[in-house]
């Protein structure tokens, strides 16, 4: 009985053992573990080192949870401690960056330079190369500073002791005194408060040097007050030559003094043809195209209009116009046609109809063109507004100015009145071109 009582003791002993092995065993499986596929690696400088990639096995762990400390350069030759961790694993990499590729030159062809100018390495070839590279010049004992034709031989050696060569052929020319030239620098005028480029339109050409600098000096230019401003240019070559113009910007006020006189300013405006005037006193418009200088001097075309009446007059000054329509509704509830807007509510327009219908004419304000009659804005017959709409492009200048001594140089043309009685022909503007008038049957 006994004996089987010990069988029994020592059976159960061992059984105990081996499930504590065995739990043993199965809590080692389950452990977090990785290894490398090898503990040092060689990369090619110039290649990426992609970290994960030399893991070779991992058991238990989310290959993207392990941390690594990357700090290899694949720009410079050595050796790189790469760690790796996950919770209490850690690991270390050795990195190995080598360079065993040697530097790829491309010589500059038919490279010159001026009798005095230095000659350099770096300027006579390309290089192209995972790492750094230094560049020697051998000019085989030959004077580069005497007028001739040489061959030379630059070498570059890398970070990894890798060295190429190349020939290249240098032409020493006469020195160069020619300065550069400078191209498109003109004397404008702008608005006040108008953006402006100063390098805009303007050119830089040399008889050797592709790329000269150009440098503005534009500190006294002010765009926000009006006056004359002068900008200095100078471009210099690689030789040193400078050559340097002069450029007089003047910036004039949106609303020019015009007030009692008939004068005003007329310099031109680029891409526009020409200046509408308008003399405010005498219910006239002149307009005019540039002259030889580019001015707005010659008249070509007189039209009789109506200003704003007493109360609502039209403002004085130079404007460059804006939007424009078709048809636009004014405040007082009547509709302009060909309406160009001036300044705010301010437009050119055609004498007002009362609904949006050609045939709609307010045909005693048309009887008032050559008079004060309106809320502000310009008023024309059909056919000078449209003249304007479709000749003088958007953003043309204007000029509104009283002169109550001269209509202007074409004089003041007379309107054709309409019998107010005249039931048929009274709702269309005499000059309207529409087959539809009673006035073109």
């Amino acid at each position: 009985m006994r004996k089987m009582k010990k069988r029994i003791i020592k059976k159960a002993i061992a059984l105990a053992v081996l499930l504590l092995v065995i739990g043993v065993v199965i809590k080692l499986l389950l452990l977090p573990s990785f290894k490398f596929s090898s503990n040092s690696v060689e990369i090619e400088a110039g290649k990426t080192f992609e970290a994960k990639t030399y893991i070779a096995k991992a058991r238990n762990i989310d290959i993207n949870k392990i941390n690594i400390s990357e700090k290899v350069d694949n720009k410079k030759p050595g050796e790189y401690k790469v760690t790796y961790s996950y919770k209490k694993i850690k690991k270390t990499l050795t990195v190995n960056v080598v360079d065993t590729v040697a530097p790829e030159l491309t010589p500059e062809n038919d490279f010159s330079v001026y009798a005095g100018e230095p000659v350099t390495a770096d300027m006579l070839t390309a290089v192209k190369d995972a790492t750094e590279c230094e560049l020697e010049l051998d000019n085989h004992g030959q004077d580069l500073s005497v007028i001739g034709e040489y061959s030379v031989t630059v070498s570059a050696t890398d970070l990894g002791g890798n060295t190429s060569k190349c020939e290249v052929k240098v032409t020493v020319k006469n020195p160069d005194i020619t300065p550069p030239v400078i191209s498109g620098v003109k004397n404008i005028s702008i608005m006040v408060g108008d953006a402006f480029d100063a390098k805009k339109g303007v050119t830089v050409t040399d008889d050797y040097d592709k790329n000269p600098t150009l440098t503005v000096d534009d500190k006294s230019l002010n765009t926000k007050a009006a006056g004359k401003y002068t900008v200095i240019y100078t471009a210099t070559d690689k030789a040193g030559n400078k050559a340097s113009v002069r450029r007089t910007i003047t910036v004039v006020n949106p609303v020019s003094d015009t007030s009692g006189n008939s004068s005003f300013d007329t310099r031109g405006v680029a891409n526009q043809p020409y200046l509408v005037a308008v003399n405010r006193a005498m219910c006239t418009i002149t307009v005019y195209k540039k002259d030889t200088n580019g001015n707005y001097t010659v008249p070509i075309k007189a039209m009789v209009c109506s200003v704003g009446r007493k109360g609502h007059q039209t403002p004085l000054g130079r404007y460059n116009t804006t939007n424009r329509y078709d048809w636009r509704l004014m405040v007082d509830g009547s509709y302009g046609r060909y309406a160009i807007r001036i300044n705010g509510s301010i437009m050119f327009h055609s004498v007002c109809y009362f609904t949006k219908n050609e045939a709609n004419l307010e045909y005693e304000e048309y009887n008032k063109l050559g008079s004060p009659a309106s809320l502000g804005c310009i008023r024309l017959c059909l056919s000078d507004i449209k003249w304007i709409y479709d000749n003088c492009p958007t953003g043309f200048p204007t000029v509104i100015y009283d002169d109550p001594t001269s209509p202007g140089p074409l004089g003041k043309p007379s309107s054709i009145k309409i019998d107010i009685n005249d039931v048929e022909k009274r709702g269309y503007d005499p000059t309207d071109w529409s087959p539809n008038s009673p006035w073109n049957k």
